[in-house]
C-alpha cells in the first residue's frame, strides 16, 4: 500500500521505454526481469509472455555474439532482435500494470520497478493503474 504523507503521495513508477538501453543493458534489464518473473507465483498467469520474452533474449543474445567480429550487414539482424525483445519486454510490462493493482510489492517482484524519474514513457501507477 502506497502512504499518504500530507498531500505529497509516494509514486511507484515502472519504465516501458527501453530505447535508450545500450545493447548490454537491455540484455542486463530483460534477464533480470525474466530470472524475477520466472516461478513468481504473482505473475503465474504470464507464463506465455515471459516464455515470449525468454526467447527474444536468447535471439538477441546470440545475434550479439555473432556480430563479435562481423561487418556491419548484422546489424540489420540485431536491430530486429532488439526491437523485438523490447515489443515483448512492453507487451508484459503492460499485462503486469493491469494486474499489479495496488500492490507494490507484486510490482516490485516483477523486476519492471524503476526509481529514475528521468525515463520517458513512465507509467505512474497512482494514476493509470489504482482504479
Amino acid at each position: 500500500m502506497v502512504e499518504k504523507n500530507s498531500n505529497f503521495m509516494k509514486k511507484e513508477r515502472i519504465s516501458l521505454n527501453f530505447s535508450s538501453y545500450n545493447d548490454k543493458k537491455l540484455e542486463k534489464k530483460a534477464a533480470m526481469i525474466v530470472a524475477s518473473m520466472t516461478g513468481n507465483v504473482s505473475f503465474n498467469a504470464f507464463n506465455p509472455a515471459i516464455q515470449n520474452l525468454r526467447e527474444s533474449l536468447k535471439n538477441f543474445k546470440a545475434v550479439r555474439e555473432i556480430m563479435i567480429g562481423y561487418e556491419s550487414y548484422i546489424m540489420a539482424e540485431q536491430t530486429a532482435t532488439r526491437e523485438s525483445l523490447i515489443y515483448n519486454l512492453k507487451q508484459l510490462g503492460q499485462h503486469i500494470i493491469s494486474v499489479c493493482k495496488d500492490d507494490v510489492g507484486k510490482l516490485a517482484s516483477s523486476g519492471y520497478l524503476s526509481n529514475s524519474a528521468s525515463d520517458q514513457f513512465v507509467v505512474e501507477l497512482i494514476n493509470n493503474c489504482f482504479h
